[in-house]
Formats: structure tokens, C-alpha cells, sequence
């Protein structure tokens, strides 16, 4: 039996690839030396895009994370906090490897604000969703 679409979107392994994608495209964005930084980057608050990437990718980590581990939502919560924190962790040492890049304590701290506030506002979606 074919999947529909629907169907696909809402599997544990599109779920899983999503987050990973995103995760994979923070870490190109990281990879970007610090001189080479797209302009329309450097008039936007470096702290805001911090918090909106990593509320885009927790967002997705907590969603996959739902349907793969069938434990209680505090135990997933607890799941996504270490897993996505140690993700912007990582994040931040790899940009030490990228010329002109520095890590920053205050990034992962933002970093660690926007995986809070996904999974506050997908609790919201999912209590209004059934």
C-alpha cells in the first residue's frame, strides 16, 4: 500500500530527516567564514537569528522526538533540551574552526532559549490539536 503524502510528512523518518536537515543547514551557515557573511546577515541581530534557528530546528527535534520515543512529554522534553543544547554546544566549537567565526557562550545561550520556546509553543499546537 502506497503512502500518501500526508502520511509521509507525518512518519518518524520524515520527522527525524527534517531536523536533521535543519540542523545540517545551521551547521553550513556556520561554516560560512566571518568575512564572507551575506550582507543582509549583518544588519539583522546576530542574537535573534540564533534564537529563531534554533527555535526552527528544536521545534522539529521535539516533533520527531514525540513520535520516537514513547515515554512521558517531560522525559521527551529532557531528550530534546540535552540533545538540542549539546547540537548548538557542538555548533559553537565548530565555528572555532571557521576563519573569522568565534565561539560565543551568549550564543548558546540564546541557542538554548530558542529550543525552550519551541517546545512551549509546540505543547500549545499539540494541547489544540487533540
Amino acid at each position: 500500500m502506497k503512502n500518501t503524502p500526508f502520511q509521509v510528512l507525518k512518519s518518524v523518518s520524515f520527522r527525524r530527516f527534517a531536523a536533521l536537515a535543519i540542523y545540517i543547514g545551521i551547521l553550513a551557515g556556520s561554516s560560512i567564514p566571518g568575512h564572507s557573511i551575506p550582507s543582509i546577515f549583518k544588519f539583522t541581530p546576530d542574537k535573534l537569528i540564533h534564537c529563531l534557528e534554533y527555535f526552527i530546528f528544536g521545534f522539529l527535534l521535539i516533533r520527531w522526538i514525540v513520535v520516537e520515543f514513547k515515554t512521558s512529554f517531560p522525559y521527551q522534553v529532557l531528550i530534546a533540551l540535552v540533545l538540542g543544547s549539546m547540537a548548538a554546544m557542538f555548533d559553537e566549537l565548530y565555528q572555532h574552526l571557521t576563519p573569522g567565526r568565534t565561539p560565543d557562550a551568549w550564543d548558546w545561550c540564546l541557542d538554548f532559549v530558542g529550543l525552550i520556546l519551541s517546545i512551549v509553543v509546540f505543547r500549545l499546537f499539540q494541547n489544540k490539536l487533540g
